[in-house]
């Protein structure tokens, strides 16, 4: 692992060595492995426009177009004088055959410069893309008038949280549809990590996830389980035994904190919905730069058998990272509703999870669903609640 003269762990150069292994990948036509390079890259230097840019190239071979727009459109956000990342995006705009955004993106690498040859051929060739397509020079004028290149989004947007214990995800329902959303490193999940660095940096989800080996003492994980529990709690006392960072007992209540060490020395005290709090914060803003504008509310969801303690503890949790939690849903439960999302009927949905087993029950009629109850190996609950959509 690159280092400095110091010994310290440099990100930059990490980063620096896995582009070049992606480079030589992608020269060899093997998109599949550079896409695993430039990720490893990215998440080590999540601000070098360069890599995004890379990426979303394999993307583009690979076909994967949608990928390959959101790597451009993050490239562009870094840096939006960079004629390469319009370049880019239009590219991945023409490959899908979306040629009026396709134009936009060309024609902004255009304005950026002037001289450039590449943008002038990308321009043509969408011009004649869309006249085999009978697109008439009137849709044309008004599709290149616009400016912005972002999905367009509708006003007051919320988004769904799956809170995990090992792993955290982010999704949002617009146009009819789902889109589990990708992290800043191409990934659906993200690890719900926490890593404090000796030079006071704080790592959230697979940066801090790799550094869980040289900085165990720091570095924290299944902070979920602490989450809303008294001190006393068996689940609490097994994990203060099992896990290598330090977890004490609040001096103020009966809750568990956790001790991290300072960069000056001194030690940090945190509370497990602090820590939860992170990887909210994290989960928020990767559905920001997605979307483009700012997310403030969200659907979190929680294990079955979690107290009401442990529930308000999460919105407490929401809060600090910022979000408006409208409503803590059972994992079963949200799983129930996925599946009925298309189909209107009455089932069983089991929700495997690697500690417990719950069932939800819920009956639909009419786009109202109706929760009739959830049983788990730990705990019953049978609440009758009707969620509208």
């Amino acid at each position: 692992m690159a280092t400095t003269e110091t010994g310290e762990t440099n990100p930059k150069l990490i980063a620096k060595a896995a582009k070049e292994k992606g480079t030589k990948a992608f020269t060899k036509k093997n998109f599949k492995e550079a896409v695993k390079h430039f990720t490893d890259a990215i998440s080590w230097d999540a601000e070098n426009r360069a890599l995004w840019s890379n990426r979303a190239a394999c993307y583009i071979f690979m076909k994967e177009f949608e990928r390959a727009i959101s790597d451009a459109e993050r490239c562009i956000k870094l840096s939006p004088k960079w004629p390469k990342g319009y370049l880019r995006l239009g590219s991945a705009y023409f490959r899908s055959k979306k040629y009026d955004n396709a134009m936009k993106a060309f024609r902004n690498a255009l304005e950026l410069e002037p001289t450039s040859n590449v943008a002038k051929k990308n321009v043509e060739m969408v011009e004649m893309a869309m006249k085999k397509l009978n697109l008439n020079e009137e849709d044309t004028k008004t599709t290149t008038a616009t400016t912005s290149v972002l999905p367009q989004v509708q006003d007051d947007i919320a988004v769904g949280i799956d809170l995990g214990t090992t792993n955290s995800c982010v999704a949002v329902y617009r146009n009819g549809n789902v889109e589990i959303i990708s992290n800043s490193e191409g990934r659906r999940t993200t690890p719900s990590v926490v890593s404090f660095m000796p030079d006071g940096t704080r790592l959230v989800g697979d940066a801090a996830k790799k550094q869980a080996c040289s900085n165990s003492r720091n570095t924290l994980y299944e902070t979920k389980r602490l989450i809303g529990r008294c001190w006393d709690d068996t689940t609490v006392q097994t994990d203060v035994r099992k896990l290598p960072f330090k977890i004490i007992k609040s001096k103020d209540s009966e809750c568990p904190m956790i001790e991290i060490q300072g960069s000056d020395g001194k030690t940090q005290l945190y509370a497990p919905e602090q820590i939860s709090a992170m990887v909210l914060s994290k989960m928020k803003t990767t559905a920001e730069k997605y979307l483009g504008r700012p997310v403030n509310k969200a659907v979190i969801t929680v294990p079955a058998y979690f107290s009401d303690a442990q529930r308000n503890a999460t919105v407490c949790a929401g809060k600090i990272a910022g979000l408006q939690v409208l409503r803590i849903i059972n994992e079963p439960t949200a799983a129930a509703m996925a599946y009925v999302h298309i189909y209107i009927f009455c089932f069983h949905t089991i929700h495997l999870n690697t500690t417990t087993t719950p069932t939800t029950t819920l009956h639909t009629f009419e786009h109202t669903h109706t929760h009739t109850g959830t049983e788990s190996e730990s705990q019953t609950r049978a609440p009758r609640r009707t969620i509208r959509k």
